[in-house]
């Protein structure tokens, strides 16, 4: 199940492991060659999911370099977005609202290069 609601309540979604495990891929693709993913468990979810980016994004942020934006670009979050959650107190804050706007785009890419595929 997807305890996060990476999408609308309404969505059916069939095949979670299939979601989660393309979600992964996409993240990978997108992080490559900054920071590496962990091995994933045998059963994936959306926390597994939602931690693992987090850890990557935290060694994104450590290195202080212009990683971050291009990552920003890669994941194609809006530029608006990205500094209205930039400006969010707290670095704790900062990064769980980075890591859920971005886990949330992830999901939506692979949803719709699934559904609109020609």
């Amino acid at each position: 199940m997807d305890s996060l609601q990476l999408f609308p309540l309404s969505e059916v979604i069939p095949d979670y492991q299939a979601l989660y495990h393309a979600v992964a891929r996409q993240i990978e693709k997108d992080f490559h060659p900054h920071v590496a993913m962990s091995e994933p468990p045998a059963v994936l979810s959306s926390e597994w999911l939602f931690a693992e980016l987090k850890r990557m994004l935290t060694i994104i942020v450590e290195q202080k370099n212009q990683t971050l934006g291009a990552i920003i670009y890669r994941v194609d979050l809006s530029e608006k977005l990205a500094r209205r959650t930039m400006n969010t107190s707290g670095h704790t804050e900062r990064l769980d609202e980075l890591t859920a706007l971005m886990l949330k785009r992830e999901a939506q890419k692979v949803w719709i290069r699934h559904n609109y595929r020609e």
